[in-house]
Protein backbone atom coordinates (compact mmCIF):
# COMPACT_ATOMS: atom_id res chain seq x y z
CA UNK A 1 0.00 0.00 0.00
CA UNK A 2 1.25 3.62 -0.85
CA UNK A 3 1.23 5.71 1.73
CA UNK A 4 -1.15 8.32 1.63
CA UNK A 5 -0.27 11.49 3.26
CA UNK A 6 -3.57 14.43 3.09
CA UNK A 7 -4.04 16.36 5.37
CA UNK A 8 -7.88 18.57 6.77
CA UNK A 9 -6.48 21.55 4.05
CA UNK A 10 -6.69 18.87 1.37
CA UNK A 11 -10.46 18.70 1.62
CA UNK A 12 -13.13 21.72 1.23
CA UNK A 13 -16.41 20.28 3.72
CA UNK A 14 -19.84 22.14 2.56
CA UNK A 15 -23.39 22.09 4.55
CA UNK A 16 -26.43 23.41 2.68
CA UNK A 17 -23.29 25.30 0.81
CA UNK A 18 -21.46 27.30 3.66
CA UNK A 19 -18.07 25.96 3.87
CA UNK A 20 -17.11 24.48 7.25
CA UNK A 21 -13.61 23.91 8.65
CA UNK A 22 -11.74 20.55 8.64
CA UNK A 23 -9.66 20.62 11.78
CA UNK A 24 -9.06 16.92 11.50
CA UNK A 25 -8.48 13.74 9.38
CA UNK A 26 -8.19 10.58 10.21
CA UNK A 27 -6.88 7.93 7.88
CA UNK A 28 -8.00 3.85 8.56
CA UNK A 29 -6.13 0.87 6.46
CA UNK A 30 -8.39 -1.56 6.47
CA UNK A 31 -7.00 -5.07 5.69
CA UNK A 32 -7.45 -6.74 2.46
CA UNK A 33 -8.66 -10.28 1.11
CA UNK A 34 -7.44 -11.27 -2.14
CA UNK A 35 -9.12 -13.59 -4.63
CA UNK A 36 -6.82 -14.65 -7.17
CA UNK A 37 -8.48 -16.32 -9.46
CA UNK A 38 -6.36 -19.02 -12.12
CA UNK A 39 -7.14 -20.50 -15.29
CA UNK A 40 -6.18 -24.02 -14.65
CA UNK A 41 -7.13 -25.74 -17.75
CA UNK A 42 -5.05 -28.30 -19.80
CA UNK A 43 -4.23 -25.58 -22.50
CA UNK A 44 -2.29 -23.80 -19.93
CA UNK A 45 -0.77 -26.18 -17.91
CA UNK A 46 2.69 -25.95 -19.58
CA UNK A 47 2.40 -22.27 -17.67
CA UNK A 48 1.63 -23.15 -14.37
CA UNK A 49 5.17 -21.97 -13.07
CA UNK A 50 4.29 -18.66 -14.56
CA UNK A 51 1.04 -18.29 -13.05
CA UNK A 52 2.21 -19.39 -9.74
CA UNK A 53 4.85 -16.36 -9.69
CA UNK A 54 2.50 -14.19 -10.83
CA UNK A 55 0.68 -15.22 -7.39
CA UNK A 56 3.68 -15.06 -5.45
CA UNK A 57 4.42 -11.58 -6.31
CA UNK A 58 0.73 -10.08 -5.48
CA UNK A 59 1.20 -11.90 -2.06
CA UNK A 60 4.79 -10.64 -1.87
CA UNK A 61 3.20 -6.91 -1.81
CA UNK A 62 0.36 -7.78 0.79
CA UNK A 63 0.61 -7.00 4.37
CA UNK A 64 0.42 -9.58 7.20
CA UNK A 65 -2.94 -8.74 8.35
CA UNK A 66 -4.10 -9.26 4.80
CA UNK A 67 -5.55 -12.78 3.27
CA UNK A 68 -5.13 -14.25 0.18
CA UNK A 69 -6.96 -17.24 -1.83
CA UNK A 70 -6.32 -18.84 -4.98
CA UNK A 71 -9.55 -19.91 -6.86
CA UNK A 72 -9.01 -22.22 -10.28
CA UNK A 73 -11.17 -21.47 -13.43
CA UNK A 74 -11.95 -24.68 -15.89
CA UNK A 75 -15.98 -25.37 -15.67
CA UNK A 76 -15.89 -25.50 -12.11
CA UNK A 77 -15.30 -23.13 -9.55
CA UNK A 78 -12.42 -24.73 -7.15
CA UNK A 79 -10.99 -23.80 -4.27
CA UNK A 80 -6.84 -24.44 -4.84
CA UNK A 81 -5.53 -22.23 -2.17
CA UNK A 82 -8.01 -21.38 0.47
CA UNK A 83 -8.16 -17.98 2.62
CA UNK A 84 -4.84 -17.62 4.47
CA UNK A 85 -1.77 -15.21 5.54
CA UNK A 86 0.34 -14.17 2.23
CA UNK A 87 3.54 -15.55 3.63
CA UNK A 88 2.61 -19.08 3.48
CA UNK A 89 3.23 -20.90 0.10
CA UNK A 90 0.95 -20.82 -2.89
CA UNK A 91 1.77 -22.89 -5.02
CA UNK A 92 -0.85 -24.49 -7.11
CA UNK A 93 0.91 -28.22 -7.84
CA UNK A 94 -1.28 -29.55 -10.94
CA UNK A 95 -3.94 -28.30 -13.24
CA UNK A 96 -7.02 -30.67 -13.55
CA UNK A 97 -9.15 -28.88 -15.36
CA UNK A 98 -10.52 -29.45 -19.00
CA UNK A 99 -10.74 -27.51 -22.30
CA UNK A 100 -14.46 -25.99 -21.25
CA UNK A 101 -13.69 -22.67 -19.39
CA UNK A 102 -16.45 -20.76 -17.57
CA UNK A 103 -14.39 -17.76 -16.59
CA UNK A 104 -17.40 -15.43 -16.59
CA UNK A 105 -19.30 -17.62 -13.96
CA UNK A 106 -16.16 -17.79 -11.71
CA UNK A 107 -15.78 -13.92 -11.80
CA UNK A 108 -19.10 -13.11 -10.82
CA UNK A 109 -18.84 -16.08 -7.79
CA UNK A 110 -15.99 -14.51 -6.21
CA UNK A 111 -17.64 -11.16 -6.55
CA UNK A 112 -20.66 -12.48 -4.61
CA UNK A 113 -18.90 -13.52 -2.05
CA UNK A 114 -19.76 -12.69 1.50
CA UNK A 115 -17.16 -10.47 2.48
CA UNK A 116 -15.71 -10.12 6.23
CA UNK A 117 -17.18 -6.06 6.82
CA UNK A 118 -14.05 -5.09 8.56
CA UNK A 119 -11.83 -6.00 5.26
CA UNK A 120 -11.80 -4.59 1.64
CA UNK A 121 -11.83 -7.34 -1.57
CA UNK A 122 -9.59 -7.45 -3.95
CA UNK A 123 -10.79 -9.59 -7.15
CA UNK A 124 -7.84 -10.77 -9.68
CA UNK A 125 -8.67 -12.52 -12.81
CA UNK A 126 -5.86 -13.97 -14.45
CA UNK A 127 -7.08 -16.35 -17.70
CA UNK A 128 -6.30 -15.93 -21.67
CA UNK A 129 -9.16 -17.80 -22.79
CA UNK A 130 -12.35 -17.49 -24.55
CA UNK A 131 -15.19 -18.38 -22.11
CA UNK A 132 -16.45 -21.60 -23.49
CA UNK A 133 -19.22 -22.24 -21.16
CA UNK A 134 -20.60 -19.80 -18.57
CA UNK A 135 -24.45 -19.23 -18.02
CA UNK A 136 -23.58 -15.38 -17.27
CA UNK A 137 -22.78 -12.76 -20.14
CA UNK A 138 -19.78 -10.26 -19.78
CA UNK A 139 -22.57 -7.50 -19.52
CA UNK A 140 -24.02 -9.70 -16.22
CA UNK A 141 -20.21 -9.52 -15.30
CA UNK A 142 -20.35 -5.85 -15.31
CA UNK A 143 -23.42 -5.07 -13.71
CA UNK A 144 -22.55 -7.49 -10.71
CA UNK A 145 -18.88 -6.16 -10.73
CA UNK A 146 -20.67 -2.99 -10.43
CA UNK A 147 -23.08 -3.30 -7.67
CA UNK A 148 -20.44 -5.41 -5.37
CA UNK A 149 -18.49 -4.40 -2.43
CA UNK A 150 -15.31 -5.82 -4.09
CA UNK A 151 -13.24 -3.90 -6.43
CA UNK A 152 -12.50 -6.42 -9.67
CA UNK A 153 -8.84 -6.52 -12.42
CA UNK A 154 -9.09 -8.84 -14.61
CA UNK A 155 -5.41 -9.46 -16.08
CA UNK A 156 -5.54 -11.00 -19.49
CA UNK A 157 -2.34 -13.40 -20.11
CA UNK A 158 -0.88 -12.86 -23.92
CA UNK A 159 1.20 -15.61 -25.15
CA UNK A 160 4.60 -13.87 -27.03
CA UNK A 161 5.34 -15.32 -30.38
CA UNK A 162 9.04 -15.66 -28.65
CA UNK A 163 9.81 -19.26 -27.40
CA UNK A 164 11.26 -19.34 -23.84
CA UNK A 165 15.04 -19.91 -23.48
CA UNK A 166 15.07 -23.50 -22.67
CA UNK A 167 11.65 -24.41 -24.68
CA UNK A 168 9.85 -23.94 -27.59
CA UNK A 169 7.08 -22.89 -26.10
CA UNK A 170 6.06 -19.23 -25.88
CA UNK A 171 6.87 -17.26 -22.29
CA UNK A 172 3.45 -15.50 -21.03
CA UNK A 173 3.15 -12.59 -19.44
CA UNK A 174 0.51 -10.62 -17.73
Amino acid sequence: ALPISLTSKDFVLTDNGVAQTVEMLESESLPVDVTVLMETGEAIEGYRKSLNEQVRRIAALMRPTDRIEVLGIDNYVHVLVPFGPPTRTLTVEAFTGGGMMAPNDAIVAALLRQADPDRRHLVIAMSDTIDSMSTLTMAQVRDVAKHSQATLVISWITLSADGAPSTDRPTPWA
